[in-house]
């Protein structure tokens, strides 16, 4: 049955049909307006930095984000930007932004079941209705589940950039790549001109975000580019699982704190972010 889908999908036709399909639904979200806007948003308009973090249905780990917000980041602001299918998650969610005065958006709903169609359709979303409108510096997009346990400066990150993140290698060919869709952020200044677009590419392979190929990444200088370092979550000694650590950011993953069936707690994650900030030097050395 796998080796059925696959060879469907990577049919010429299926793919051609898909990506006609991608593209009406692409265009009938866009068109879409926000379920909810805090009253602070117009704020933004020209900040140095900002930083989208697309909430999923899991409250926890917004509350941990406005909490390691709040302790690292430093002149960038954070803007939660709720894609939750869940009306008691948004709801929640929403209170946790309103009590720690973090910006927040509510996405309409999304038409798309996959995760990585849907997360694509998100960050399209942000950019055309909301980041083209606020011209920032810079800004970017980190995963609900990507916590910073350290100073968290974007506008230090992108000093003398032009992009900055996680750098995934395309599984086809490797002088194709992207920045992974949790941690990737841009010079708008770079991108506006630019026809940005967030989805997966079958044919590169690549995934979310790997459709900037063409538009973005092929046509820039390396040197311009800021990559992370990466290290993966088992190779260090600790009680807790995670996927990897991102420069000073650790990525829970595993369907956002779920690792081998156990649901980490607000006090397992806070006790883990105080755990990596302690251990950071060792971070920066791990091979």
């Amino acid at each position: 049955m796998r080796l059925f889908a696959d060879t469907l999908n990577n049919n010429r036709i299926t793919r051609y049909l898909k990506r006609i399909r991608n593209s009406l639904l692409n265009s009938y979200f866009l068109g879409q307006s926000a379920t909810y806007k805090s009253k602070q948003i117009e704020e933004l308009v020209n900040s140095p930095a900002l930083v989208f973090c697309i909430a999923f249905n899991k409250p926890v780990c917004i509350q941990i984000m406005v909490d390691c917000w709040s302790t690292f980041a430093k002149d960038t602001e954070l803007v939660v930007v709720d894609n939750s299918t869940n009306s008691n998650s948004r709801e929640e969610i929403r209170k946790i932004c309103k009590t720690a005065d973090i910006h927040y958006i509510g996405l309409p709903k999304n038409p798309e079941w996959h995760p990585n169609r849907s997360h694509a359709l998100a960050m399209n979303w942000i950019y055309y209705n909301f980041a083209k409108k606020m011209t920032p510096k810079s800004f970017g997009f980190l995963d609900h589940d990507c916590f910073p346990f350290a100073e968290f400066d974007l506008n230090r990150k992108m000093e003398n950039k032009i992009i900055h993140g996680e750098k995934r290698i395309s599984e086809k060919k490797h002088s194709i790549w992207s920045l992974w869709a949790g941690f990737c952020f841009f010079k708008y200044s770079f991108t506006k001109d630019k026809k940005l677009n967030f989805t997966h590419s079958i044919e590169l392979g690549l995934d979310t975000g790997g459709s900037n190929w063409s538009v973005l990444y092929s046509c820039l200088n390396v040197a311009d580019a800021n990559f992370a370092n990466t290290h993966n979550g088992a190779s260090f000694a600790s009680s807790w699982e995670f996927n990897s650590i991102i420069d000073h950011c650790v990525h829970i993953g595993s369907a956002a704190h779920l690792t081998k069936s156990k649901k980490m707690t607000y006090a397992d994650l806070t006790k883990l972010i105080h755990y990596l900030n302690i251990q950071m030097n060792s971070f920066s050395t791990a091979k």
